[in-house]
């Protein structure tokens, strides 16, 4: 018997998932979502930070907020 004939033969096919795993893997991803959307915000603010840091460093902003 080929190779490929052997491994179809004993291919099983794929369930359905549970209804319960369904409503726990929604929840998950659901959960991930939210702290992805919370972690990119982050990003954004350090960045806004980071680039504000550089401009005080460098003198490219006055006491009064103006750039030079």
């Amino acid at each position: 018997m080929p190779q490929a004939a052997v491994h179809a033969a004993r291919a099983v096919p794929p369930k359905e998932p549970h209804p319960k795993e369904i409503v726990r893997l929604e929840a998950k991803v659901a959960r991930l979502e939210n702290e992805l959307g919370k972690a990119q915000t982050v990003i954004e603010v350090q960045s806004r930070l980071s680039a504000l840091l550089d401009q005080f460093a460098t003198g490219g902003a006055t006491s009064t907020g103006e750039t030079k």
